[in-house]
């Protein structure tokens, strides 16, 4: 475990997220950034015109040349030298290679959607590189078909039925804040309130995720979803999607709601078909309750259905994986995403496996058989041969196997929120505990991203929502108002 010494740049939190692939989390030093104490020194320098990274009689240099087809970013070589040389030290390599960032697709697009260049440049496997660019064809088709002045509204519920072991979001359960809700919901409204009005024009899509939103009574639903139709003109709002993730809290009641303001599209979100796995997650719900959830949306005439399954759940092996994707295509949803399932600190699951945060989720911790791989690489050949494409994908930390989740659609269904959010040219707004809002800016030519975050805590998101309502009139902030 070695200790990775800086000379020229202070590039430390690349050089962690590539210590923590092979070694875990990594620590702070004054002069770089340790895994461990075995002696190994590793010295990671850039002089302005290159970068070198050498370890004992390793070495890995380049130089800036203009005809160099891979852009000349100093942070990125050093993440791609230092992957390559602690591949040729431990024999490890990892299916996107250098490339530890959220979103692959941008590295696809810059590489011109070939996947032999970004193979080549940043050491993903050909089969990632060729995901990631039939991705990103799909995503900025999709992202280029939305208003630059459109802006897409995010309502954040944070709240489940219970727990599942695997979820890291600081969601609450529903018997915690129960008591609350009402004064919850009220505050989302007031602070959607405040924002909307004068702002009603351009709105590409609405998105009211979680947790599971469904999970609040009726009376609050109605009221939340009624405040959101008063106040924007759902008529002309291209996407309106609400995320019932647990098919328990799916009742007929609710889809009537969601018919009668204009929801059209929902999430019915199972991650298993498998009753065991069910069980050991923590999720209260059978399998027949899947089936039965889907049924009632699906009759509720909704113009897209959405449904999710991780890979690596449980004892999983790949056939148990392959058999629930097998009856998610049956039913036939206009979306289907899968996930690799990502072994966060604070998830219960993560506490289960290791109290030891040196423990490297992405190498040690095995799910089923440990074929993770075998899951992703069948289920994309599977869900091509079904007509689904893949047209958004994100990566989080601590994924297993350092793997990816991947959104696929049916043809002209791809989610509009999933590809805003994704795509950073429009401005998201979101309202709610744990609401991100971002918005799209010019800085001496450059575009940037500044971000909001409300808080996470449902109580003290109540607590201070009319001061998050100021906070969010300067953030967004001009003369007329008007995003």
């Amino acid at each position: 475990m070695p200790e990775v010494v800086l000379k020229g740049h202070d590039y430390k939190y690349a050089v962690s997220d590539v210590l923590r692939l092979f070694y875990g989390e990594a620590n702070e030093k004054p002069e770089g950034i340790s895994a461990g104490s075995d002696g190994t020194i590793i010295f990671s320098k850039y002089d302005g015109s290159g970068v070198c990274t050498e370890s004992g009689d390793i070495c890995r240099c380049f130089s800036y040349n203009e005809s160099q087809e891979i852009p000349f970013i100093p942070k990125r070589e050093v993440k791609r030298q230092l992957y390559s040389l602690l591949s040729e030290m431990t024999g490890i390599t990892y299916p996107w290679g250098s490339l530890t960032g959220i979103r692959p697709t941008l590295i696809a697009t810059e590489c011109g959607y070939d996947p032999v260049k970004m193979s080549e440049s940043y050491y993903s496997s050909f089969d990632k590189s060729k995901l990631a660019c039939e991705t990103a064809l799909n995503e900025n088709r999709m992202i280029d078909s939305i208003a630059n002045n459109s802006y897409h509204i995010y309502l954040s519920v944070p709240v489940c039925p219970t727990l599942c072991d695997y979820c890291s979001f600081p969601t609450a359960d529903h018997i915690s804040v129960k008591a609350v809700l009402d004064d919850y919901v009220c505050a989302i409204v007031a602070e959607l309130k405040d924002f909307i009005i004068g702002n009603k024009s351009c709105i590409g899509s609405i998105y009211i995720g979680g947790g599971t939103p469904t999970v609040l009574n009726d009376r609050q639903f109605e009221f939340l979803l009624s405040s959101v139709n008063d106040l924007a003109d759902i008529s002309s709002v291209p996407e309106f999607t609400i995320e019932a993730g647990r098919p328990e809290t799916i009742t007929d009641s609710k889809i009537l709601i969601m018919m009668k303001y204009g929801v059209s599209r929902v999430c019915v979100n199972p991650q298993t078909f498998n009753a065991v796995t069910l069980d050991r997650i923590g999720r209260k719900h059978t399998v027949k309750d899947i089936y039965d959830a889907y049924r009632r949306v699906r009759n509720g005439g909704f113009r897209s259905i959405s449904m999710d399954l991780i890979a690596g759940l449980g004892d999983e092996s790949k056939d148990d994986f392959l058999y629930s994707l097998t009856e998610m295509i049956g039913l036939r949803p206009e979306n289907i995403t899968v996930h690799s399932l990502s072994l966060k600190r604070s998830s219960m699951m993560k506490r289960k496996f290791s109290q030891d945060p040196i423990v490297n989720p992405v190498m040690d911790f095995k799910a089923g058989s440990g074929n993770i791989d075998g899951m992703l690489a069948d289920s994309y050949k599977i869900l091509a041969l079904n007509d689904y494409k893949p047209y958004y994908m994100y990566r989080q930390k601590d994924t297993l196997g350092g793997n990816e989740n991947t959104g696929f659609s049916l043809k002209d269904h791809e989610c509009i929120y999933n590809c805003a959010m994704m795509g950073d040219r429009n401005t998201i707004v979101g309202f709610g505990a744990k609401a991100i809002s971002k918005k799209i800016v010019m800085k001496d030519g450059k575009v940037l991203i500044e971000r909001l975050q409300n808080p996470a805590d449902v109580r003290m998101y109540i607590t201070r929502s009319s001061d998050l309502i100021n906070k969010k009139r300067e953030f967004f902030y001009e003369p007329d108002r008007n995003i």
